[in-house]
């Protein structure tokens, strides 16, 4: 069978079923922010929603953390490992719900290219029935599943498609698997607002930066990218930490007190996967000042708290969620474009934490428009150089 004809069943299928999972996630979430934090109160509720993941994460140790880390193991080590079957896509939604919804500081991209890597249990029988693909094509299975759940939760057709490939790799991406990935990204958000009606929100346009402007959007560039190489460097020390220091079924419920904790002194801005919001108030016109910083460095200790003990979270949410904060509070100050700086404090940060400057720049494009161009390519540039030589996933190969 011609590859190019492979590729247009597999993003038929991987559209409509991973827009359904990315609906079944994002209605997991809302229903549990909706339950938990009325039970127990915004600063507690964390941590009941990690105890009942430290239970999953007991029998299935694979569902803890950001996700990108099974999606990214799982194309590096081979179709054997158990990272990505519907069994553990189903938990992954449950445990990422009862992270994220209950309070604790997490995204959802992570968690949707882990579900949608599962997509490849129903692509695969339908090309080798009976027998085996070729390391290439089970690549691919699981890229499209992965970049269909991520753009419909992103609503970034062609960033999802980018960033489900060049987030594989420290230093290069394969460009033979950008078309099926682009088509599937493309494919989910479109099923996905089929389904659901949802409409992609854009700003007005940009203003073009003065030269003044411009040296605060390098600051916010490097701000935002430092707060990403912490937040980095945080989780690898904690992922180094706990495994000499308590079962990750502990760690994750002692992450989730100390999130609560924190929002109570810095605010409950930081709770949660918090990008909506982000978006529609911090990245618009009502200034934060310096408590944006604040906010910022807050969501990056609350995220190493969550993610990095084990809760069941991405960052490349709470990386959009930083860059925000940061770019607000720089804008207030300087007195320049709120939504500009926080484009390019949240493509620096993205950068700097997940490795994909490309996918940081056109995501930043994609929802915020043209006049966003040159904001996203000053943030990218920035972030990707202050922290190239950290990433917060641990299944990347040390190759340079």
């Amino acid at each position: 069978m011609d590859r190019l004809f492979r590729w247009f069943i597999m993003v038929s299928i991987a559209g409509p079923v991973g827009a359904g999972m990315a609906w079944l996630l994002l209605v997991s979430v809302r229903t549990v922010g909706q339950v938990v934090p009325g039970i127990l109160g915004p600063y507690a509720a964390p941590v009941l929603g990690a105890t009942f993941v430290a239970i999953l994460i007991r029998y299935h140790p694979v569902i803890a953390g950001t996700g990108s880390d099974a999606y990214i193991g799982s194309l590096h080590i081979g179709p054997k490992p158990p990272v990505s079957n519907p069994l553990l896509s189903l938990l992954k939604i449950g445990a990422t719900a009862l992270t994220v919804g209950s309070g604790g500081s997490g995204g959802l991209a992570g968690p949707s290219l882990h579900i949608g890597a599962g997509i490849h249990w129903i692509i695969d029988p339908l090309f080798a029935p009976g027998g085996h693909l070729d390391e290439r094509d089970i690549r691919t299975t699981r890229i499209v599943g992965a970049a269909a759940v991520l753009g419909a939760v992103l609503g970034a057709p062609l960033a999802a498609g980018i960033l489900s490939v060049e987030i594989l790799d420290r230093a290069a991406i394969d460009y033979r698997e950008l078309p099926p990935a682009i088509m599937a990204g493309a494919s989910g958000t479109l099923f996905f607002r089929w389904f659901t009606g949802a409409q992609p929100t854009a700003p007005g346009p940009l203003p073009v930066p003065d030269l003044l402007a411009v040296g605060a959007l390098v600051l916010t560039a490097l701000i935002a990218g430092a707060a990403g190489l912490a937040l980095t460097k945080m989780m690898v020390g904690l992922h180094r930490l706990q495994r000499g220091f308590a079962p990750r079924s502990l760690t994750v419920i002692l992450g989730a007190a100390f999130t609560g904790l924190l929002a109570l002194l810095v605010g409950t801005e930081m709770l949660g996967w918090g990008v909506t919001e982000s978006l529609a108030s911090y990245a618009g016109a009502d200034p934060v000042g310096l408590r944006g910083i604040g906010l910022a460095f807050g969501k990056v200790l609350g995220t190493a708290a969550t993610v990095g003990t084990g809760g069941s979270g991405g960052v490349i949410g709470p990386a959009l969620v930083i860059g925000t904060f940061v770019g607000n509070g720089v804008a207030s100050i300087a007195g320049i474009s709120i939504p500009g700086a926080s484009v390019v404090g949240m493509a620096a940060a993205l950068a700097a934490i997940s490795n994909v400057p490309i996918a940081a720049a056109v995501m930043m494009i994609e929802l915020f428009g043209p006049s966003a161009t040159l904001y996203a390519c000053i943030g990218s540039a920035f972030g990707f150089q202050i922290a190239r030589s950290g990433v917060a996933y641990f299944s990347l190969p040390d190759r340079e």
